[in-house]
């Protein structure tokens, strides 16, 4: 993160605090828990400094503003100079599209999103073999280790099937 971007949003806040704000906000953002500075950055840093420093020092750092809503400006702000993915947990898939390279890719997901993918129920998705093959798509990957998934063709699809213009004879 620069300093060159915290530097042009200073507004009246002490500039110390506002940068501190900023790098705290940057690795909040990398852990995508925006509520954490808030409630355990601060206190743990009034701590430290307190333990280490003295009480005063302490209260300086009570005015580094890490309130959600401060949090979160700095982190849309700082995003409004970056490329922003806005599909939830999207990913690319960097070698091939295999059914065996999605599902190395679904398994990645979840274990790092923490989603409990036993309690799936359906998969909706194009009709490319890569998804839908017998052996080796995707949807029967999962199928083998979640028996009770059912595979739905994807409504934009279906939309796009039916709509096409079909020959006269």
């Amino acid at each position: 993160m620069s300093t060159k971007f915290c530097r042009s949003r200073v507004s009246s806040v002490n500039e110390k605090a506002f940068l501190a704000s900023c790098r705290v906000a940057y690795r909040v953002a990398k852990t995508r828990k925006y509520t954490v500075a808030e409630n355990l950055i601060l206190s743990a840093a009034m701590d430290i400094v307190e333990m280490m420093l003295s009480k005063q020092e302490a209260d300086k750092v009570k005015s580094i503003p890490l309130s959600d809503n401060s949090i979160k400006r700095r982190i849309d702000d700082m995003a409004d100079e970056s490329i922003i993915e806005d599909i939830l947990f999207c990913k690319a898939l960097f070698v091939n599209t295999t059914g065996q390279c999605m599902y190395d890719l679904f398994l990645e997901s979840t274990r790092d999103y923490e989603i409990v993918w036993t309690k799936c129920i359906a998969i909706c998705s194009d009709g490319a073999k890569a998804m839908t093959g017998n052996k080796s798509g995707l949807v029967a990957k999962l199928k083998s280790i979640m028996s009770n998934v059912t595979w739905i063709h994807c409504f934009h699809h279906r939309q796009a099937l039916v709509s096409k213009i079909l020959p006269s004879d």
